[in-house]
């Protein structure tokens, strides 16, 4: 029975490593109340072309770049994504679509950025969303 729990004890942590290390390198990952949450805070991004996105992770906080743009399709990976936090970057414009495959998101904050305008569309396929920052744009 001991050997038996050794190995339980071996898989599981083998997966819990797995999950961290799901997360770009560049961002740290942890689990948070039992979700997996790569932080990509202050760490000087200025683009987020071409990271691959692992689809367990669901926190992401990207806040504190310096970000001035997201393209279409950089989260339609994060299917399983709860939160996400894309405060204090520079970003103008979110366009049409980003946050439309993010049908499990509950919570979005853009706040202190220079966003002026939202398409009317932005967040038509949030439906779980309950949490909503934008504060300090140009709205």
């Amino acid at each position: 029975m001991t050997q038996f729990l050794h190995w339980v004890i071996l898989i599981t942590l083998a997966a819990v490593l797995a999950s961290i290390t799901a997360c770009p390198s560049v961002c740290r990952g942890e689990f948070e109340n039992g979700r997996l949450k790569c932080d990509c805070t202050s760490r000087g991004l200025t683009s987020l072309s071409g990271i691959q996105w692992n689809t367990s992770i669901e926190l992401l906080y990207l806040s504190r770049n310096n970000l001035r743009s997201i393209p279409a399709g950089t989260f339609n990976s994060l299917v399983n994504l709860h939160s996400l936090f894309l405060d204090s970057n520079h970003l103008t414009t979110l366009p049409s679509g980003v946050f439309d495959r993010l049908t499990n998101l509950t919570t979005l904050s853009f706040c202190c950025n220079n966003i002026g305008v939202l398409q009317t569309d932005i967040f038509s396929h949030l439906e779980k969303l309950d949490t909503l920052r934008a504060f300090n744009n140009d709205l």
